[in-house]
């Protein structure tokens, strides 16, 4: 009997063992990629206007960007943009620099931003959020991964 449980103990780790080397297969990387471990999650908030940038140390992507108030804003908009630090003049970043989204915020207590597919930026890419006069209380998240 013992034998006969032995034999069933290897025996299944030689076939799940063989099961890995089929094409198909799950490997480790294929599993891990689907959560990937270098995502970032961060969170913001205030009650004056909004003017806050996102500033990753390296290369990333940007996955989404949500703000929400507690109360409707009346007036102003909420505008997301790329803020891009290349190595020449001013006027060359300037040239670089370009609008994600701009929202009109009367009667809006959330916004999201969600490009269909991550946008890749450089890591002197920043993405700069701003909201004129807020006189409400705000939150911002952003969701991001660093590349390596």
């Amino acid at each position: 009997m013992k034998k006969l449980m032995a034999f069933g103990i290897v025996g299944f780790v030689v076939v799940a063992i063989w099961a890995m080397t089929l094409p198909g297969a799950l490997t480790k990387h294929d599993r891990t990629s689907f959560y990937p471990t270098r995502m970032r999650i961060e969170r913001n908030a205030g009650t004056a206007a909004i003017t806050e940038t996102l500033d990753p140390p390296a290369a990333y992507k940007i996955h989404y960007i949500m703000v929400h108030f507690t109360s409707a804003a009346s007036s102003g908009s909420l505008t997301i943009a790329v803020d891009s630090a290349t190595s020449g003049t001013a006027a060359d970043s300037a040239a670089h620099d370009y609008l994600l989204s701009s929202t009109a915020l009367s009667s809006t207590t959330d916004v999201i931003w969600q490009p269909q597919n991550p946008y890749l930026l450089l890591g002197t890419d920043d993405i700069d959020v701003t909201a004129n006069d807020q006189s409400t209380t705000w939150g911002i998240t952003y969701c991001w991964e660093e590349l390596n």
